[in-house]
C-alpha cells in the first residue's frame, strides 16, 4: 500500500517526466529540428545518399526524355506525330517504373540515415521487393492528385500534403498503395501546416544549392530526403529518429 496522504507534509518536488521514443506512438517533430537531425547524419553518408539521389534522378530523366527527343529530331512524315506521341508515352511509363525502383532503395537509405544506422551503397539497388506497390502508388497518387488540382490548387495541395508520407509507408511498413495513402492521411492530421513549412524550407535549401553553380542541388535534395524520412518516423511512431545523445 502507498503512503497515506498527509495534508501537512512538506511539499514534494514534482517528478520530471521525459518523453522517450516509443515504437508505434506518434511523436512531435518540427521542420527545423528534423533538418538539423538530417544534417548531423548526412555528413557521414553524403556520398551514398547523394549518389542515390543522382542515380534516381538522372536515370529517370534520361529514360523519360531521350527517346522523345530523338523522335522529334529524326522523325518525319504523316505518321510522325502519332509515333512521337506513342514513344513519349512509353518513355514516360518506363521512366516512372525506373524511378519507382530506385526510389525504394533511396528511401531505405534515407530511413537508415535518419535512424542513425549505417548506410550501404548497395541499398540503393535493393528496390525489387517493393517495386510493384511503389509503382502502383505512383499511378494512383498521380491520378488522384491530378484530379484534385483540376478541382483547384488548394484541394490539390491538401491531397499532396496528406499523402506525402505514403511512399515511406510503402517502403517501411510494407503497405500497398491504398493502405499507404490511408495511413499517410491519418498520420498527417493536424500536421499539414508543418509539412508545408518543411517543403518551403527544403525548397529554400535547394535554391541555395542551385546558387552554388548548381552542384549543391544534389546534396541539398538528399538532405531534404533524410529529413523527410526522419519526420515520417516521428509522425508514424515507427522507430522514431532521435538526435544523437541520451536516446543512443
Amino acid at each position: 500500500m502507498g503512503q497515506p496522504f498527509n495534508p501537512y507534509a512538506a511539499p514534494q518536488a514534482t517528478p520530471q517526466f521525459v518523453a522517450s521514443p516509443a515504437n508505434g506512438l506518434p511523436m512531435d517533430w518540427q521542420p527545423g529540428e528534423v533538418l538539423k537531425l538530417a544534417w548531423d547524419r548526412f555528413g557521414r553518408y553524403w556520398f551514398v545518399l547523394g549518389a542515390g539521389y543522382l542515380i534516381d534522378f538522372v536515370v529517370t530523366e534520361v529514360v523519360s526524355q531521350a527517346a522523345p527527343l530523338f523522335m522529334k529530331v529524326s522523325s518525319n512524315g504523316e505518321h510522325a506525330t502519332l509515333v512521337s506521341t506513342v514513344v513519349t508515352l512509353v518513355s514516360a511509363l518506363a521512366g516512372m517504373a525506373i524511378g519507382a525502383f530506385f526510389m525504394v532503395g533511396l528511401l531505405r537509405a534515407c530511413l537508415d540515415a535518419a535512424r542513425g544506422r549505417p548506410v550501404q551503397f548497395a541499398t540503393i539497388f535493393l528496390g525489387g521487393d517493393r517495386f510493384v506497390p511503389m509503382m502502383g502508388l505512383y499511378f494512383l497518387g498521380t491520378l488522384l492528385m491530378g484530379l484534385g488540382f483540376v478541382l483547384g490548387i488548394v484541394p490539390g495541395i491538401i491531397l499532396a500534403l496528406g499523402w506525402s508520407f505514403a511512399p515511406l509507408y510503402v517502403v517501411d511498413a510494407n503497405m500497398g498503395p491504398i493502405a499507404a495513402m490511408r495511413a499517410s492521411w491519418y498520420a498527417t492530421k493536424g500536421q499539414k501546416g508543418k509539412i508545408f513549412g518543411f517543403g518551403l524550407l527544403s525548397t529554400g535549401i535547394a535554391f541555395l544549392g542551385l546558387l552554388a553553380c548548381g552542384v549543391g542541388v544534389i546534396p541539398a535534395a538528399s538532405l531534404a530526403y533524410v529529413a523527410w524520412a526522419a519526420a515520417f518516423t516521428r509522425a508514424s511512431g515507427r522507430e522514431p529518429a532521435m538526435p544523437d545523445g541520451p536516446w543512443r
